[in-house]
C-alpha cells in the first residue's frame, strides 16, 4: 500500500510558561535527565501513528486526551488507542522501597517496559499488559489494541529518548503552575485524604520540583504546546483531526489484526 507523505506540524505555543517560584523544601534530585534528542528518528508508518501528550500533573492531559479521541471518532468514525503512564511505574514490592520512593520523579517510571510494549504493538493486532501502579500496585492485566492513532499520555510522555522517537506528534500541556497547585490540592485532599498541610508540602517537595527538573524540559520538544483552557484544547482537538484526516489512509494494520 503506497504511504501518505504527512504534512508537518509547526510549533504552536499559545502561552508561554509563567516565572515559577522555587519551593521552599528542597528534595535531593535522585537522576539528571537524559539529553533528548530535538532530531528524533523516522517514524515508520506501515503501524499505527503515536502521539505523545505530556505536561505537568494536573495540567489537563487527560480532558485533552478525551477531546481528541471524541473528535476523531465523531469526525472520522475510527478507534483510537489511549495507553497511560500510570500503568508503567516499575514492580517495586517492597514496602520499605515502596514508601520512600519518589513517585513523581522519571526513576519511578519503567521506561524500558513502555519502550517493548510500544514497539510490539506497531506489528501486533493486540498487547497484554501488567498494570502496575504508584507503590507498586498491581492493577491487573489490560489489552491494548492496535489502532490507526495511539496516544501515549502521562507527565513523561516523550521524556524518554527511546518513547520520542516513536512519537510521530508530541503534545505538550502548558498550565500555570498555581492553577495545577489548586487542583492538585483539591484531589489530594478530596480524593486522597491528605490534610492541606500535607498536600501542600508533597506538592512543594516532589511535584513541583519534578515539573522544574524533568517534565518542563519536554516542552522544548513538542510539535504542539497548548494552554489547558478548554477552548484552546478544543481547538486543537479539532486542528488534530484535520491533520489526522490526511494521514488515515497510510493506516496498514498488522497482519493478524
Amino acid at each position: 500500500m503506497s504511504m501518505t507523505t504527512l504534512p508537518s506540524l509547526s510549533t504552536v505555543s499559545l502561552l508561554s510558561i509563567p516565572p515559577t517560584i522555587s519551593p521552599t523544601i528542597s528534595p535531593t534530585i535522585p537522576t539528571i535527565p537524559p539529553t533528548i534528542s530535538p532530531t528524533t528518528a523516522s517514524v515508520d508508518m506501515s503501524g499505527p501513528v503515536f502521539l505523545g501528550i505530556a505536561g505537568g500533573s494536573m495540567a489537563g492531559k487527560s480532558y485533552t486526551t478525551n477531546l481528541i479521541v471524541s473528535q476523531i471518532m465523531k469526525q472520522l468514525k475510527c478507534s483510537v488507542t489511549v495507553i497511560s503512564q500510570e500503568w508503567f511505574y516499575k514492580n517495586i514490592s517492597s514496602p520499605n522501597c515502596a514508601s520512600t520512593t519518589n513517585w513523581e520523579s522519571p526513576d519511578a517510571i519503567d521506561f524500558e517496559r513502555i519502550v517493548r510494549v510500544l514497539t510490539e504493538i506497531k506489528s501486533k493486532a493486540y498487547v497484554w499488559i501488567n498494570k502496575i501502579g504508584r507503590r507498586g500496585l498491581d492493577k491487573g492485566k489490560g489489552l491494548i489494541t492496535s489502532t490507526p492513532l495511539i496516544i501515549f499520555e502521562g507527565t513523561y510522555a516523550f521524556y524518554d529518548p527511546r518513547v520520542a522517537a516513536l512519537m510521530k506528534y508530541k503534545m505538550f500541556i502548558d498550565c500555570d503552575m498555581d492553577v495545577m497547585l489548586v487542583r492538585r490540592m483539591r484531589c489530594a485532599v478530596d480524593s486522597f485524604d491528605f490534610s492541606i498541610d500535607s498536600a501542600l508540602t508533597h506538592y512543594c517537595t516532589f511535584v513541583r520540583t519534578a515539573f522544574e527538573h524533568w517534565i518542563k524540559q519536554q516542552r522544548n520538544y513538542a510539535d504542539i504546546i497548548i494552554n489547558s483552557d478548554s477552548t484552546t484544547s478544543y481547538v486543537v482537538a479539532y486542528l488534530f483531526c484535520s491533520v489526522y484526516r490526511t494521514m488515515s489512509t497510510s493506516f496498514q494494520p498488522p497482519d493478524d489484526y
